[in-house]
């Protein structure tokens, strides 16, 4: 995903140095940021291989949903993800980080199985999504924006390796993230049982720590893909892979 080399050169016989961090976006483009200290290299090689790394806009020229139109999203702050991601439960943590990693709508996410997804490789391949009705639809993802590969990040990859370990339905051609059956998830279930739950949790928690815990303003979930496209902008690579 991305690595750190030290630069030296000399300039009017001066050796300088420098630290280079050296990557490839989602359509083969190498890139390169240099910084004067080490930390700073690796503070952005690690904002690049977790959460704000991936490019989830493969396709996508306007951040927003397909029907939306002008309507504009806030995407929640680093620090309210953060807090999430840390509050969620073992079984709900690496839904939560796929969606704020990858920038997947929920249909998509919801239609993918395992064989979707390559942990050795650290990719997922999005070619099915599940409809309004649960219905699982692959017209809607046949498109140049729709069906594609995302590339994973190293955090990502480990939550997903161990959720598989642990979950009941780990087969090929199992969800993912399936219910209790082992059959297609409900998305209004996961945001009442799971989601919302957390902004309650960390609202009592910011009453008695404000100063260690973000006010938890709710959003809705399509604000994690939001999220996930404004952290990639922000890592100056491009939305429109």
């Amino acid at each position: 995903m991305a690595s750190i080399r030290k630069r030296t050169w000399k300039t009017g016989g001066e050796t300088r140095a420098a630290w280079a961090v050296d990557f490839v976006d989602q359509t083969g483009e190498r890139h390169r940021r240099q910084f004067s200290t080490k930390r700073e290299a690796d503070a952005f090689r690690i904002e690049i291989e977790n959460i704000t790394s991936i490019n989830t806009a493969r396709g996508v020229r306007v951040i927003g949903k397909r029907n939306e139109g002008s309507q504009k999203i806030t995407p929640p702050s680093k620090e309210l993800i953060r807090a999430l991601l840390e509050q969620a439960s073992s079984e709900f943590r690496p839904m939560l980080l796929l969606a704020v990693s990858t920038g997947v709508r929920a249909g998509e996410m919801w239609g993918l199985r395992w064989r979707h997804v390559d942990l050795v490789k650290r990719e997922l391949r999005v070619e099915m999504r599940i409809d309004a009705s649960g219905n699982e639809d692959d017209q809607g993802t046949k498109t140049a924006a729709g069906m594609r590969t995302i590339p994973l990040a190293e955090q990502l990859v480990a939550e997903l390796r161990d959720w598989r370990a642990r979950s009941r339905f780990s087969s090929d051609d199992d969800f993912v993230f399936p219910n209790t059956k082992g059959k297609c998830a409900s998305q209004a279930n996961m945001m009442k049982r799971e989601f919302y739950p957390l902004f309650d949790q960390l609202g009592k928690k910011h009453a008695s720590e404000p100063h260690k815990y973000p006010a938890p303003k709710r959003c809705a979930w399509h604000a994690l893909r939001h999220f996930a496209i404004s952290t990639w902008i922000e890592a100056k690579l491009s939305p429109k892979a």
